[in-house]
């Protein structure tokens, strides 16, 4: 029933309102009972809806006044009153809302396997441009693919060249520069990348260093590596590979088994006459008296420990660098070589610009004082560019002194035969031994000197045969520049050179744009002719001068001496090439490799 004070539904027992406490006067409460009757129909079933129900007569109490005639009667809807509907969602409404339930998850699924789907295509499609190198770098060619081998005459394989393979990295949008390597390959052949390999992947427009062989040849960092580190290298190399026992005194300073010879030099090839014989690698044996470790040592003391054990010891100077000048440098028979006791050494010391006109220097039995010479072993030893080109000085005659000493030369680079007795001279001579002329760097003060054939000062050609006399009556006589060396020891005042216009004045403007020479090393440097337009020049007479050479014997000095080509830079330039002497390998003791 419902109170009439406050409208509150109550149970149909009740007495007083549940909701006011007011006294409740048998008002049915239809709710109620709409709902037991909807409960006793059983789940899904709708009960009976009445015509009508009747409204029951309530007393309007005062205080309810407020509210107008409105609340005298409360009218009920049958429909509403009827029908428990009117508490539950409509039959419409359930299912939209299942609906709108599962159409989310719908949606957010497709949109995932669209998502998942653009990336896999945009994965495919970066894969197949970097695969086709359209971005993210290049791979370096294989040499393989880039020349097939092919059968050759007697069946070997083409070579593939260094070229081909810069040529083929230019073409993919590399940047290539070679380097030489000596190797087991033929010369001017592909020996390898240098850091990389092939099919590595590295960004476009990249320096690639192409190495190229050499040829045979012990590599630059060979001294003092254990003979066994060295070894797998060297047997690359494709000749035969010799271990020696060279003996060293001080193990701490030399530890047993290092290298401390080698034949060639390390950093220079192996001679194509030289391959059947192969690379010889002195290692370092615990022993006394003629020991290898004296190089470095002064000059002074170690000749005054070998006289001690009985050698008869003599001492010459050889241009070196700075750091050696007054030290052992090398020797005759090589340091570490087995020599009997009262056998001859000769111990080479280290000279620089300040020393070489002592060393040209002599005592004259003639003038019974000192007098300079015009020749001198000084500059013996092999000389090579960074390039890998390499001239050989070799020393003959006795090293009591500069004037008994000298170079042989019997064949200029240009083929030119002198025969078996030439050799280098520094100035010309005429009837004595003695360097009399100022118009040679020998006799100036700029520490430098020239060296050139003898014979090249007083020949000439006569219609095209090579003459060496004073004869007049050829009279279309031609002067033919000849192999010229500038010898610049360390120290030499290249400034003064430069400013005494002794450089061709565009080769040494050429020569500043390049990198600058290594002035604490003595270097040759060889004049040229492809340099120059003009190689000859006019001889009517002995008298007449030759503009190749700074003044012949009989000659008035030139005027027109050709200026010097090329001017000096580390491109150029011949270092002098460390070497303790020449062994004898064939005597010297083979060393343990096992």
């Amino acid at each position: 029933m419902f109170c009439a004070k406050c409208g509150a539904a109550n149970s149909d027992g009740n007495k007083f309102c549940t909701g006011c406490g007011a006294p409740l006067k048998g008002t049915p409460s239809y709710q109620s009972n709409q709902s037991n009757t909807y409960a006793q129909t059983g789940q899904g079933q709708m009960p009976p809806v009445p015509g009508t129900v009747p409204t029951p007569q309530m007393r309007r109490p005062a205080n309810m006044q407020a509210f107008g005639p409105a609340m005298n009667t409360v009218p009920l809807p049958p429909a509403a009153v009827a029908s428990p509907q009117t508490a539950m969602p409509t039959a419409s409404t359930v299912p939209t809302a299942s609906v709108s339930a599962k159409a989310k998850p719908s949606r957010l699924i497709i949109a995932l396997i669209a998502v998942l789907a653009v990336l896999v295509v945009a994965g495919i499609t970066l894969f197949a441009t970097w695969k086709a190198e359209l971005w993210g770098g290049r791979t370096l060619p294989d040499p393989a693919s880039i020349v097939q081998s092919a059968a050759a005459e007697g069946g070997k394989p083409t070579t593939i060249k260094a070229k081909d393979v810069t040529d083929a990295l230019k073409q993919r949008g590399f940047n290539a520069r070679t380097e030489k390597v000596f190797s087991g390959k033929d010369v001017g052949a592909f020996a390898g990348y240098k850091e990389s390999a092939a099919g590595s992947r590295i960004p476009s427009g990249s320096t690639v260093t192409v190495q190229e062989s050499a040829g045979p040849g012990v590599p630059q960092d060979t001294m003092g590596k254990p003979a066994k580190q060295v070894q797998g290298t060297l047997e690359d190399m494709g000749v035969p590979v010799h271990y020696k026992q060279v003996y060293v005194s001080d193990t701490k300073k030399t530890p047993e088994g290092t290298v401390v010879a080698t034949d060639p030099v390390a950093g220079q090839g192996l001679a194509e006459d030289k391959r059947d014989d192969g690379i010889y690698v002195g290692v370092a044996t615990k022993g006394d008296g003629f020991v290898a470790d004296i190089v470095g040592q002064d000059v002074k003391q170690v000749q005054k420990n070998l006289e001690s054990m009985g050698y008869n010891v003599a001492i010459a100077p050889r241009l070196s660098t700075s750091k050696n000048v007054g030290k052992v440098t090398g020797s005759n028979p090589a340091p570490g070589s087995s020599v009997p006791s009262k056998q001859q050494i000769t111990l080479y010391y280290g000279v620089d610009a300040k020393g070489v006109r002592d060393a040209f220097t002599f005592d004259s039995p003639e003038t019974g004082h000192k007098m300079m010479g015009a020749s001198s072993s000084l500059a013996a030893g092999t000389w090579c560019t960074n390039g890998g080109d390499c001239i050989t000085f070799d020393a003959q005659g006795d090293e009591y002194g500069a004037g008994g000493s000298h170079i042989e030369y019997p064949k200029g680079r240009d083929g030119t035969d002198y025969g078996d007795y030439s050799t280098l001279m520094s100035c010309a001579i005429m009837g004595t031994p003695y360097c009399e002329s100022d118009a040679y760097l020998l006799k100036q003060d700029y520490g430098a000197f020239e060296l050139m054939p003898g014979a090249s000062l007083t020949n000439y050609w006569c219609n095209g045969t090579m003459r060496n006399d004073a004869d007049d009556s050829c009279s279309d006589g031609e002067y033919h520049m000849q192999d010229f060396f500038l010898a610049v020891p360390a120290g030499s005042d290249l400034k003064g050179l430069e400013s005494a216009r002794y450089f061709d004045s565009d080769a040494l403007a050429a020569a500043k744009k390049q990198k600058t020479v290594d002035a604490s090393r003595p270097f040759l440097l060889y004049r040229d002719p492809k340099l120059y337009s003009k190689t000859t020049a006019p001889r009517d007479s002995e008298e007449t001068p030759n503009p190749f050479v700074p003044k012949a014997p009989r000659a008035d000095v030139s005027d027109e001496l050709a200026k010097f080509k090329p001017a000096p830079s580390d491109a150029n330039a011949y270092y002098l090439v460390s070497t303790p002497g020449d062994y004898d390998w064939g005597a010297l003791r083979d060393a343990d490799m096992k």
